[in-house]
């Protein structure tokens, strides 16, 4: 394990979870970013635009979200959920891959959990382990506080760039 201080707390990582985050992360030809209160409660807000750049993926959020993201940045595409838009639903609907930051898979979000986020792999960063796999069983998780997580993957990860993606999520918000 690997111990990062950030914002004061010490916090311990394996190595190998966030390893196999960045792989998947670096394998997805769609990915698309979700953010949800824990965004909000750890301050994470310039970790989560810099994430976002990094990999060129779309960002939709949920209420208790709202401000953790530019919502006039280009890759922003609204809410998600019953109360969101058609963009983020289609969107993370069509994802390879899904990067659910400090959500709780709300059943407002979800729908049917069988059909939500059908095509994509799942990757769950929560701070609290009793939400990973209690509502949608993730494809990986990593537990911690969300800008410490965000900063050791802004780290390991190089610039992505998904041009087809993010003109086919862009073309969305058009219509």
């Amino acid at each position: 394990p690997e111990t990062i201080e950030c914002a004061g707390i010490q916090h311990t990582v394996k190595e190998e979870e966030l390893d196999g985050i960045v792989t998947m992360i670096q394998q997805a030809k769609k990915p698309y970013i979700w953010l949800g209160g824990g965004a909000i409660i750890s301050e994470a807000s310039a970790e989560v635009r810099e994430f976002a750049k990094r990999i060129d993926a779309p960002v939709c959020d949920t209420l208790m979200a709202k401000g953790g993201f530019d919502g006039y940045d280009d890759l922003y595409t609204g809410m998600i959920g019953m109360h969101g838009t058609k963009t983020s639903n289609l969107g993370v609907g069509q994802c390879d891959l899904l990067i659910a930051l400090g959500v709780r898979f709300s059943d407002r979000v979800t729908g049917n959990v069988k059909k939500f986020a059908f095509n994509a792999k799942i990757i769950q960063c929560d701070i609290d382990p009793a939400e990973i796999n209690k509502n949608v069983i993730v494809d990986a998780s990593i537990i911690g506080d969300l800008k410490c997580i965000l900063k050791a993957l802004n780290e390991k990860l190089q610039p992505l760039s998904h041009p087809e993606w993010i003109s086919h999520i862009l073309n969305l918000k058009d219509r």
